[in-house]
């Protein structure tokens, strides 16, 4: 077996998410070839893992440490080209393994750093901002914005992923000035940087559902007689553009996940369920709501991830109300006045910009 050759196109397989010819491959390779030889192999395999939420990537990554020398091949993060932000967070159904899978990233943010550096560091500090604010420990999610620009100062891609994280934290600490202050930025650094672009186009389709502003374009606009309309005055209108169909970035991504656990959750799947459940209850379907709630709670309690309900303030709270009056045992009313502090912010949010 020609063994530069078969790393290459094992490379190139992870590169392209073809994930099903790199697990054949590896298995071939596996069999065939010296540890001494294929300690890279489990390092890329490892990369996968990580955005699979899975946690044996412990194991890969334990078997590349047999290994010796440098990575012939780039952080896989930097091929993959994420375009926003969030895309590829993953949500295992089963109780408490979202926080089992936080609780060992600062372990691997070690392990990866003695192979890629800073580069790697400032990807794993991402992702743990990013789950931190989603469970909602948004003091602790903020300190990693500043870890984060600190690990990779001169990259635009981390630099604006920071500037999202924060600019959501700020939202959540009721904040607007600032969350303001962040949205513009992100502005000006997309403008800066062309490839931040899409990242950005991406990260405003989820400020528009959120906060129902579409950052640098107006908010509202006139009819034939004159009356202003909110741009987007109605969250499906996410739907209705495709915002909830899993795109070739993730699909991969969740396919990879499913083999490790029974069910796998993305967060982008998470807002499309909480949007259904929302529309289904201003429109009085009892069997929709209480099917797309239960859908969404399940998940939620069992990652501890509640933000994106809280994201959604005002519009949130007719669900969350019905629920608990339809006699559910949930413990909603914390739910309840967090997004309606979150809608306190938005209202002030909004009005800045008018």
């Amino acid at each position: 077996m020609n063994n530069n050759k078969n790393m290459e196109l094992l490379f190139r397989y992870a590169c392209s998410r073809r994930f099903e010819d790199f697990d054949a491959l590896f298995s071939k390779m596996e069999a065939e070839m010296s540890p001494d030889t294929f300690w890279e192999a489990y390092l890329l395999r490892a990369q996968i893992k990580l955005y699979s939420t899975d946690l044996t990537v412990l194991y890969d990554l334990a078997k590349a440490e047999q290994g010796s020398g440098r990575p012939q091949f780039s952080l896989l993060i930097t091929n993959w080209k994420i375009d926003y932000l969030n895309r590829l967070i993953l949500f295992p159904r089963a109780p408490g393994a979202l926080k089992d899978f936080l609780s060992v990233l600062p372990l691997l943010s070690e392990k990866f750093s003695h192979w890629y550096g800073s580069q790697s560091d400032a990807v794993l500090l991402q992702l743990q901002g990013e789950i931190l604010y989603f469970m909602g420990d948004i003091d602790a999610a903020m300190s990693f914005v500043e870890a984060q620009r600190a690990a990779e100062p001169e990259n635009p891609t981390s630099a604006i992923l920071a500037l999202i994280l924060e600019y959501r934290c700020c939202l959540a600490l009721l904040q607007p000035e600032k969350a303001h202050q962040c949205m513009f930025g992100i502005i000006r650094h997309s403008k800066a940087y062309p490839e931040c672009v899409e990242i950005y186009k991406g990260f405003r389709i989820w400020a528009n559902l959120t906060t129902s502003w579409s950052g640098d374009s107006p908010r509202f606009y006139d009819d034939e007689y004159g009356k202003k309309h909110p741009v987007l005055a109605d969250r499906m209108e996410g739907i209705r553009l495709g915002v909830a169909r899993d795109t070739p970035l993730e699909y991969p991504f969740l396919k990879y996940a499913e083999k490790s656990y029974e069910g796998i959750y993305s967060l982008r799947q998470y807002y499309m369920d909480w949007f259904h459940a929302m529309y289904w209850c201003s429109i009085n379907d009892q069997k929709q709501t209480e099917a797309y709630f239960h859908k969404v709670y399940e998940v939620a309690a069992a990652s501890g991830v509640f933000m994106p309900i809280i994201e959604c303030g005002a519009q949130s709270i007719p669900t969350l109300n019905y629920m608990k009056n339809s006699g559910m045992q949930l413990p909603l009313d914390n739910l309840v006045q967090r997004a309606a502090h979150y809608e306190e912010c938005l209202g002030k949010y909004r009005l800045a910009d008018n």
